[in-house]
């Protein structure tokens, strides 16, 4: 699984997920709420992906007790599509 945040651009609402795949610029995202599912509502959300956006960040052991070397963000930027 693959940890991300899905953000709403005209509005700022974000998501945080996971995901099994990247979805490319122009893909139609089906956001659903498992939670939501689970209470019989029928709660979807149809987004189109403008852009994904990559943020690596190193951490250099010598300054940081970190036990990875690096962390990997990963914001995938939507519009509301019908």
């Amino acid at each position: 699984m693959i940890d991300a945040t899905i953000h709403i651009e005209k509005d700022g609402t974000y998501y945080p997920t996971q995901i099994h795949v990247l979805p490319s610029v122009g893909d139609i995202i089906n956001l659903t709420s498992y939670s939501d599912m689970a209470n019989n509502h029928t709660w979807k959300l149809k987004l189109k992906v403008l852009r994904v956006e990559h943020s690596v960040i190193e951490f250099n052991p010598e300054l940081t007790s970190t036990v990875k070397n690096y962390t990997h963000d990963i914001n995938i930027y939507c519009s509301k599509s019908g």
